[in-house]
């Protein structure tokens, strides 16, 4: 496979990179993440971080992706910024040193009313240094003219777990209606998957032997990666089973 035109613009190393919609978006040590157009090479804008070396950036999945998230190094904040101008947003203030975060765009049940039909919302989610997984809302009403601090709306696990390295949250197939579900990688080497309804552990993945520290979903299938050195492949219709798929 041929290398093409090289992206050039960050003054420290990359440390992350996710793509959507026709553009790639980079993080890098020089506290700077920047929005590449994936056709021409061209930058289209860059933002600062403000918070040291930038080390993970996720965007809104939904169809048309709005906003960017980043994370800094060693910090405890994460921001979103609109991607159409690199515009701030909001920033979310974390008691401990972020790990991980996720971005989903998805539908969440209506509290307290189980025949209401699913709203659609976006939500942040991310783990910290104190072993919690945290959800933020992600929505950016009333902060056109300058963004605003934001405290989370819920949190997941617990600290006998260990630190959560990986996180995904999809939607999952139901029945009735589609599920969404959080899958979380921990130090005490299984995934765990959380409604995100009333935020309770629905079930857990074993058959790693050390940290999961990446989770990615494809479709229906989970993939998770391990500190052992092997990637475990999970089919979401039978996600209650042992892993099918084991990759040395």
């Amino acid at each position: 496979m041929a290398s093409l035109s090289p992206f050039i613009s960050h003054k420290g190393a990359v440390e992350a990179i996710c793509c959507a919609d026709g553009f790639a978006y980079t993080a890098s040590q020089d506290g700077t993440a920047v929005k590449w157009n994936v056709q021409s090479g061209v930058q289209e804008w860059g933002c600062n971080g403000d918070c040291g070396a930038v080390v993970a950036v996720s965007v809104s999945p939904d169809p048309s992706p709005t906003m960017l998230y980043t994370a800094g190094y060693g910090g405890e904040l994460s921001k979103q910024w609109r991607l159409s101008d690199g515009k701030l947003m909001l920033v979310y203030e974390h008691p401990d040193t972020i790990v991980a975060m996720c971005a989903f765009d998805g539908f969440f049940p209506v509290e307290g009313d189980r025949h209401a039909i699913p709203r659609r919302r976006a939500a942040l989610f991310t783990s910290c240094e104190d072993a919690r997984v945290r959800m933020w809302e992600a929505e950016s009403k009333g902060c056109q003219d300058s963004h605003k601090t934001v405290r989370w709306s819920r949190e997941f696990g617990g600290t006998s777990y260990g630190v959560a390295r990986a996180l995904v949250a999809v939607d999952l197939p139901g029945e009735w209606a589609n599920i969404p579900c959080l899958f979380v990688g921990t130090d005490d080497s299984y995934v765990r998957q959380y409604h995100l309804k009333g935020g309770s552990c629905i079930r857990v993945l074993s058959g790693h032997s050390a940290q999961v520290r990446a989770l990615c979903m494809n479709d229906t299938r989970l993939v998770s990666g391990c500190a052992d050195r092997i990637v475990r492949l999970w089919e979401a219709e039978h996600i209650v089973k042992d892993s099918i798929t084991t990759y040395p």
